[in-house]
């Protein structure tokens, strides 16, 4: 039988089922999370609370109109989150470039910005990113401000 490369969002029970899949088999919530697609997809309070202990998370973003508004919510669990990965998996001819100001702005004010040592936003072939001079200085400053004995990078 031929795969298909279709892909198909996961419903809610599935989410869960997958969820608590994860908590089941290693004992406790992930402090590593990579995610492709799915997960993002539509990020409840249930999937946010899950990611709460996450300390590295790593996401490809392939369509910023659906997962752009749900890695912000997702971004509402972590509170000691120490490296935030942001790859571009958008297809350049139907997103030439996507707009990061709203999760960027979004990062700046969120608690984990204290224990946070690295952030990488990765571009990849396919379309850019962008973000604004002034998102990203105040994205800066707020790296800046807080306290730190480690090397941190943007």
């Amino acid at each position: 039988m031929p795969h298909s490369h279709r892909y198909y969002p996961m419903d809610a029970s599935e989410r869960k089922s997958l969820l608590d899949a994860v908590v089941n088999c290693f004992g406790r919530k992930p402090r590593v999370v990579s995610t492709r697609r799915g997960l993002l997809d539509d990020i409840s309070e249930e999937v946010s609370d899950f990611l709460n202990e996450v300390t590295f998370f790593s996401c490809l973003i392939n369509d910023p109109l659906m997962e752009l508004s749900s890695f912000e919510m997702a971004l509402k669990g972590p509170t000691s989150l120490e490296a935030l990965i942001i790859l571009n998996g958008c297809d350049r001819f139907v997103w030439p470039s996507v707009s990061l100001d709203s999760v960027l702005a979004h990062i700046t004010n969120q608690p984990f910005i204290a224990s946070l040592s690295i952030l990488t936003i990765g571009e990849r072939d396919h379309s850019y990113f962008k973000f604004s001079r002034k998102v990203f200085d105040n994205l800066q400053e707020a790296f800046k401000s807080t306290s730190c004995n480690r090397h941190r990078s943007i």
